[in-house]
């Protein structure tokens, strides 16, 4: 639950920062002319085909924890499976806009905040799942 609220709040701040990501991320390349650079779709930070992707995620995840709540077997490996390629999204796109996103001021900072937490909530998501009360609960259901 903390995993989906605070990837939701992260992206959402993301994408809410897009446009200044992109003109900071133009100032980075180019601080020169900065109004005839164009920046690759790439580079300009979250958008809203990305946000929707996330939210087709955030629906499908949803659906397998409450799978996993009724004790379907499969529910656990397939929400590790779900959350190690968060921890990696996180981690690799974080990574790679952290600068941008220390750029452009505290929304940035808190946007980094966020995704911090995210992983931090997911690695201890992935963690809760294989303790021996979820492996009694799921061989109980």
């Amino acid at each position: 639950s903390s995993r989906l609220t605070t990837g939701l709040v992260g992206e959402s701040i993301g994408l809410f920062l897009a446009r200044r990501i992109m003109r900071q991320a133009i100032r980075m390349l180019d601080p020169g002319d900065s109004q005839d650079t164009v920046l690759p779709p790439a580079f300009a930070g979250p958008s809203v085909a990305s946000a929707l992707f996330d939210l087709v995620l955030f629906v499908v995840t949803l659906a397998v924890v409450l799978a996993f709540r009724e004790g379907a077997p499969w529910s656990r490996a397939t929400l590790t499976v779900l959350g190690v390629l968060t921890v990696l999204d996180r981690l690799c796109l974080t990574g790679f806009y952290a600068a941008l996103y220390l750029a452009i001021g505290p929304g940035g900072r808190v946007d980094l905040v966020f995704a911090g937490v995210n992983v931090a909530a997911v690695l201890a998501a992935i963690g809760a799942m294989y303790t021996r009360a979820t492996s009694q609960y799921l061989r109980g259901s």
